[in-house]
């Protein structure tokens, strides 16, 4: 059994934070990563990360700090339950 803290407030917040920022279609992405169905909390778990991989690498250096930072809690909280997640 793991416990990992729920970094869904913070993401959700990220999202608000990119929409600002004017990247409604990464923010559209992640906010839709969050309200999906999913079968299983570990393919929830895997498809946020990747989420998050994805828009981060889209971005480079253009993810605002604030977002950097929800990324890096989210994934750190995510690679304790599937570590391999790149």
């Amino acid at each position: 059994m793991h416990c990992i803290r729920d970094f869904r407030p913070d993401l959700r917040d990220a999202v608000d934070h990119l929409q600002v920022a004017g990247l409604v279609r990464e923010a559209y992405s992640l906010a839709a990563s969050l309200e999906r169905a999913y079968p299983t909390s570990s393919e929830m778990l895997s498809d946020i990360g990747r989420t998050i991989l994805r828009v981060e690498r889209g971005l480079g250096t253009a993810v605002p700090a604030d977002v950097e930072a929800a990324f890096q809690r989210a994934l750190a909280e995510i690679r304790k339950i599937i570590p391999s997640l790149n």
